[in-house]
């Protein structure tokens, strides 16, 4: 089974899981093609045919497209069912992207929604939820004071984690700046920001801060605080996406609505029971999202598809 895996661009996650699929299952040999979607939009014209040559030229038998976009677009060829992993940017935020998508997911033969959100505005019979998975090899739990001390951090202050780029406006910097000079009046704390990392810099941070504090305005579901729970690291997430069902099972406190004085107890709560929280196995009781587990679904997917189609 010859399986192409096409992405705009999204990030290393695509990458984590296509390695992991190989890894399990060597008999799906896959061929990557990743575009830019955001430096131009005629980048997606050009893959058309650069899709339709891969699939001529490597005798591919199913297309998996990650994005709404890029699933479009891979339905511009009449030879390769087409299934489509919808991230939540392509469905949630931008109300033209949302209707290409919805179209889109119509015309799959499978649809992956990475959140229940997600699934419930697609709104079609063959979407299943499968979440993005975590590389529990890569992120693990290390020595706070030797990160911090590598990281010429301050071993003895407290500090709190921004999960983003402050730019992206979805992510609400704002009102983490609001929470993070409160905070300041209480603590000495300081804040991280994860931007322009490398994948090691972002297992670094994780592991160097105190918590991650999550504000945005809007997620379907937030690969990076699972990433952080995997190193053990404890997250205070606004009640968006699917964080309510991640979070509530180990606390009550690790769960905000959008008032900065209620986001400050909960960050201070968590602060001042530090050992409490560090006592709690995350990485355990969050295994469900191991890259492993999320690849045998996925390779469940391309079975069946494969069975029904070839």
């Amino acid at each position: 089974m010859k399986v192409l895996v096409v992405d705009n661009g999204l990030g290393p996650f695509v990458d984590e899981q296509v390695e992991s699929i190989k890894k399990l299952d060597k008999s799906i040999e896959i061929v990557r093609y990743s575009f830019s979607g955001k430096s131009s939009k005629l980048n997606y014209i050009k893959a058309i045919f650069h899709i339709n040559k891969i699939i001529k030229k490597k005798k591919i038998d199913i297309i998996h497209a990650h994005y709404g976009l890029t699933g479009f677009i891979a339905l511009f060829q009449n030879k390769c069912p087409v299934i489509c992993t919808f991230h939540g940017s392509d469905v949630l935020y931008v109300k033209w992207q949302s209707i290409i998508s919805r179209f889109t997911a119509r015309h799959c033969v499978v649809n992956i929604a990475v959140s229940k959100k997600i699934a419930q505005i697609l709104n079609t019979k063959n979407t299943y939820i499968i979440p993005c998975g975590v590389n529990q090899d890569f992120f693990k739990p290390e020595d706070k004071i030797k990160v911090r001390e590598r990281l010429n951090l301050d071993i003895n202050k407290k500090y709190i984690l921004f999960p983003s780029d402050p730019k992206r406006k979805v992510k609400n910097y704002a009102l983490f700046k609001k929470v993070y000079e409160e905070l300041r009046k209480k603590y000495d704390i300081g804040q991280l920001i994860l931007k322009g990392l490398s994948r090691k810099g972002v297992r670094d941070y994780l592991n160097a801060t105190d918590l991650v504090l999550l504000t945005s305005f809007s997620e379907s579901t937030n690969t990076t605080i699972k990433e952080a729970l995997f190193c053990n690291t404890p997250v205070v997430s606004v009640d968006v996406g699917d964080h309510k069902d991640i979070l509530l099972p180990f606390s009550e406190y690790l769960i905000s609505n959008y008032s900065p004085s209620n986001i400050i107890e909960q960050v201070s709560y968590v602060l001042d029971h530090s050992d409490y929280f560090e006592n709690i196995n995350f990485r355990k009781k969050v295994s469900r999202y191991k890259l492993k587990h999320i690849a045998e679904r996925i390779i469940k997917i391309y079975n069946n598809v494969y069975y029904l189609y070839s």
